[in-house]
């Protein structure tokens, strides 16, 4: 048998805070992304990425994270609103894709 081991209270709550956003405009940098979602809170940080696509092609998406620090109920409320708000809006003719960012086990499920 093994014992419990707790994940920190701050662990718990990394994993609400992060959005995975697809399908948005080739052209938008991390600065424009910064632009549109930091209007639902504090980003403490942003990575964006390309990769191939099926049909060829670049396709890019991103990682977000909000958080501000002593506070445990932002981070994940600033993710809902930004989710809530934005997923599926059409942006030059495609739907962006923003949902929450799942570890790879919880992908694999």
């Amino acid at each position: 048998m093994t014992s419990f081991d707790p994940k920190p209270r701050s662990e718990l709550n990394k994993s609400k805070n992060n959005i995975y956003v697809k399908d948005f405009p080739i052209a938008w940098t991390e600065e424009i992304l910064r632009e549109k979602f930091g209007k639902y809170g504090e980003i403490s940080s942003l990575i964006r990425m390309e990769k191939e696509g099926k049909e060829g092609g670049v396709k890019p998406f991103a990682f977000i994270c909000y958080n501000r620090v002593g506070d445990l109920v932002y981070g994940p409320s600033s993710a809902l609103n930004a989710i809530t708000d934005l997923d599926g809006t059409i942006v030059e003719g495609q739907a962006i894709y923003v949902k929450p960012a799942l570890t790879l086990t919880e992908r694999i499920v």
